[in-house]
């Protein structure tokens, strides 16, 4: 499952992908573009024809209930994200290959799947504590990406004991919005709190 991609994203991980289905590992592609417009759902879709996948889109699953003879599945609509992270064995976090920045990691982390993503994840702080947890992977271009995943799918217990790491470090960071919102309050409420005094 590869989520919230831009084309640069797209790029390797069609090239992973094919790499690792040509050493014969089975291999399914789910891909979610960051903006999933009718021209990005085209580009993407043309350029796995001509990677050699069969794709078709989630509408069409959606409205005829089958894959059929299709080995890659484009999402051509929001909102399904989180839940789509849960159906797959892995996940690729879009963004990391371009200059916008690495997308949200923790919706793949919360649906216990390791975690891949690019090399530009500096202003991501959870993908940082996931590569140190053992959930997340750094992969650097379409080669790195196709070890890591090959890896991943060939042991079982290692991909087991990422996800594992990945609902973890989910569990132990569950609450933290409410326990900031909790300091603001206390924060607007006293001049002296935590935070210091408050701007004049």
């Amino acid at each position: 499952m590869a989520g919230s991609t831009w084309s640069a994203d797209e790029a390797v991980v069609v090239d992973a992908a094919g790499a690792v289905r040509g050493r014969g590992l089975p291999l399914r592609l789910l891909v979610a573009p960051h903006e999933p417009t009718p021209d990005a759902v085209r580009a993407l879709r043309s350029r796995l024809r001509t990677a050699g996948w069969r794709s078709t889109t989630l509408g069409e699953v959606e409205g005829g209930g089958a894959v059929g003879e299709a080995d890659a599945v484009v999402v051509d609509r929001v909102g399904v994200l989180a839940h789509l992270y849960t159906v797959g064995a892995l996940a690729h976090v879009g963004g990391g290959f371009g200059r916008a920045g690495l997308h949200s990691v923790l919706e793949p982390a919360a649906a216990g799947v390791p975690v891949l993503f690019g090399p530009h994840h500096r202003s991501a702080r959870a993908a940082g504590e996931l590569v140190g947890a053992g959930a997340g992977f750094v992969v650097r271009d379409a080669g790195d990406a196709a070890r890591r995943v090959e890896t991943l799918l060939a042991d079982a217990g290692r991909r087991a004991a990422a996800g594992a790491a990945a609902r973890r470090y989910i569990d132990v960071h569950r609450g933290a919005a409410r326990r900031t919102a909790e300091r603001v309050a206390l924060y607007l409420q006293s001049p002296t709190a935590e935070f210091g005094s408050r701007p004049r």
